[in-house]
């Protein structure tokens, strides 16, 4: 970035506007683990998450919310991707708290942070909205999500205008999360199931 941070360590700087930075977890790379440090040196060893391989964001996210749920119960947990470049930070943090208190409201939701798409992407997946109008200011239900599509189903989602860029980003808690990779990636909820041991560094 203009500033020689890292995207990571731009990703911690907003973290920390909304939580203290014991309350950051990272899941990396085992061979990751030298750089998360460099740029997050008060990292607590509990709160570094290794992973012996790169697994995609779905491993990833079973891993944090099991450590969480071991340590903390039923906390609310966001999702940041570390590899994204944020131009207006302020309105991407004040959705994310508007996720964070939705989720205290309806703790067995799932919210991932939509973006209205500026033109026909194939670079993103996208999020159907089911009705333009909203119950909660701001938060919509969705009614499908669509992985990187090809370019004439991408031109299509924006001119229908209730397909939003799936920015990546989610709030849930760590009991939802973990009920929903129970029932729809089995896989990976028993690759966590009856885990003693986190690995440390």
């Amino acid at each position: 970035t203009r500033d020689r941070k890292t995207m990571f360590a731009r990703t911690l700087d907003r973290a920390r506007k909304m939580v203290p930075s014991k309350r950051i977890m990272v899941v990396a790379n085992r061979a990751h683990a030298g750089l998360v440090k460099k740029d997050f040196p008060a990292i607590a060893r509990d709160n570094l998450l290794l992973e012996p391989a790169s697994r995609n964001t779905g491993p990833a996210i079973a891993y944090a919310a099991t450590r969480i749920k071991s340590d903390f119960k039923n906390a609310v947990m966001v999702i940041l991707p570390a590899d994204q470049y944020i131009a207006g930070e302020d309105r991407y943090i004040a959705a994310i708290r508007r996720g964070i208190d939705f989720i205290k409201k309806k703790r067995g939701a799932l919210l991932v942070l939509g973006v209205r798409p500026e033109f026909p992407s194939t670079e993103f997946g996208y999020v159907r909205v089911e009705s333009r109008k909203s119950r909660v200011e701001g938060v919509y239900k969705v009614g499908k999500f669509t992985e990187k599509p090809d370019s004439k189903t991408a031109e299509k989602f924006v001119r229908d205008g209730r397909y939003l860029w799936n920015a990546g980003a989610f709030v849930f808690t760590a009991a939802a999360i973990l009920k929903n990779i129970e029932d729809y990636a089995p896989k990976i909820a028993d690759a966590f199931n009856g885990m003693d041991e986190i690995d440390e560094v």
